[in-house]
């Protein structure tokens, strides 16, 4: 990507003339921080190419690099030279001045060592770097040397400016004593930063794990709980079926349907026998009348209260249940004149 913005920008001064304006040219980052001023510029002639000391990863780095404005079109045509033919001929011709690959591999310092020296044959002049590459707490980027919280090691975190590279940081302020105050970075200090970045990674992930497995259990719950509400619907349901399925064959038996289990079964009727077997009361056919089909034999016992007592039924005081018991005997009283029936009530 940095060999196209190269070429873009030869697009741009070409177009808008700015090749003929200039004597010098700097391709540099937006992202440096100045410790010291820059070195002069106005001494370098034609065919040289200054670049700062160090970050080379075994050529020279493509993070700045100061040239005459006439030798900028052949420096930053670089692009022109990696996609001019197929993939095997390009490779081809760059493994020509390449060589062996070495450990750092092929990276963009190494192919601009060998486009500035083999190449273009330019001269290659270094000076001692006076600035580092720094981010800010938005800054997206992976390869970090420094955290907000780390203040002790992060000499820029009072300002929300921090190291990016801490090796090109200790270059940097180790070759200019004035500005020593600047704590330098150590492999130590980085260590234990990344320690306690990996403390506080692990940190986070065994919360985000709580979190799940608390989520997973309220969710299991919530499953439960809806597995056992629709076992009771369906345990009713299958109560109902099986009442209904009984009452059908009662009445098809000739007896009458059992009680809903819901509902409290309904009082005997209101009179003053209790028998061993079913009495059926009827209505007798004269108005006025109250008469009991008894059956045949002397299966019956005579009883004096109630069922249920008539005290407990209307739920009445003990001082208004006499009078109300009173009352009762005799409407079944008056009800009972007449009656040809073997027993009378209250006889």
């Amino acid at each position: 990507i940095l060999i196209y913005f190269r070429w873009l920008a030869l697009q741009h001064l070409e177009k808008n003339g700015l090749l003929n304006k200039y004597k010098h040219l700097i391709i540099t980052r937006s992202d440096y921080h100045f410790i010291a001023p820059h070195p002069l510029v106005s001494s370098l002639m034609p065919g040289t190419i200054m670049v700062p000391e160090g970050e080379g990863y075994g050529g020279v780095t493509d993070r700045h690099s100061v040239m005459c404005m006439e030798d900028a079109p052949r420096v930053l045509a670089l692009a022109e030279k990696i996609v001019f033919a197929e993939g095997k001929e390009v490779v081809d011709y760059w493994m020509r001045y390449l060589g062996s690959v070495g450990a750092n591999g092929i990276n963009l310092e190494t192919i601009l060592d060998k486009w500035y020296r083999n190449i273009l044959k330019l001269q290659i002049r270094s000076f001692r770097s006076v600035m580092f590459i720094v981010y800010d707490s938005e800054d997206t980027s992976i390869q970090r040397a420094g955290e907000a919280y780390l203040s002790e090691i992060d000499p820029y975190v009072v300002t929300r400016m921090h190291v990016k590279y801490y090796t090109e940081y200790n270059q940097a302020i180790g070759q200019w004593p004035k500005h020593q105050p600047l704590q330098p970075i150590t492999d130590e200090m980085m260590r234990e930063m990344l320690r306690n970045q990996s403390r506080v990674k692990e940190a986070k992930e065994r919360l985000d794990q709580q979190k799940r497995q608390q989520e997973e259990r309220q969710k299991q719950q919530r499953s439960q709980e809806k597995h056992n509400e629709k076992q009771e619907k369906k345990a009713g349901r299958n109560a109902q079926e099986k009442k209904k399925d009984s009452n059908k064959k009662q009445q098809s038996q000739g007896q009458s349907p059992a009680p809903s289990a819901s509902a409290p079964p309904p009082p005997p009727p209101p009179g003053p026998f209790t028998a061993t077997s079913s009495v059926v009361p009827a209505l007798a056919a004269q108005p006025g009348k109250f008469c009991f089909a008894l059956p045949a034999g002397d299966i019956f016992m005579k009883v004096l209260s109630f069922i249920p007592a008539v005290g407990e039924a209307l739920g009445a005081p003990e001082t208004q249940r006499e009078p109300q018991r009173q009352s009762v005997r005799q409407a079944f009283a008056r009800l009972a004149k007449g009656c040809s029936c073997t027993v009378k009530p209250f006889e």
